[in-house]
């Protein structure tokens, strides 16, 4: 998921000029990052769309929070704990930084 090739796409359609998300140099000598930063926003949109995927219907309400960087080329996961019919709790990881993003969809 946090391949460098996504974060590009992502970063021309939500129009986010933000040069950390795909030039590596910028990221890595001017702002001292590991890697590209991987987009709060892309890892929240990956945690909906699993939600409402699982549920098979549309959220009416969701709320995240992001807790540790990721950044490219890491492994990003995604988790979800089913609370009721009407609730999903989620979260992403990483290996490197553990929890990156909290989040909980409502239906």
């Amino acid at each position: 998921f946090t391949h460098p090739t996504i974060m590009f796409r992502y970063s021309a359609i939500t129009f986010n000029g933000h040069r950390i998300h795909y030039d590596y140099p910028y990221s890595t000598e001017e702002e001292f990052y590991p890697d590209l930063v991987f987009h709060g926003p892309l890892q929240a949109t990956l945690l909906l769309n699993l939600s409402e995927k699982y549920a098979e219907k549309t959220a009416k309400k969701f709320i995240h929070k992001g807790v540790s960087p990721v950044f490219a080329n890491m492994k990003l996961k995604l988790k979800l704990k089913r609370h009721s019919d009407n609730e999903h709790h989620l979260f992403s990881e990483t290996n490197t930084n553990g929890m990156a993003m909290e989040a909980k969809a409502y239906f």
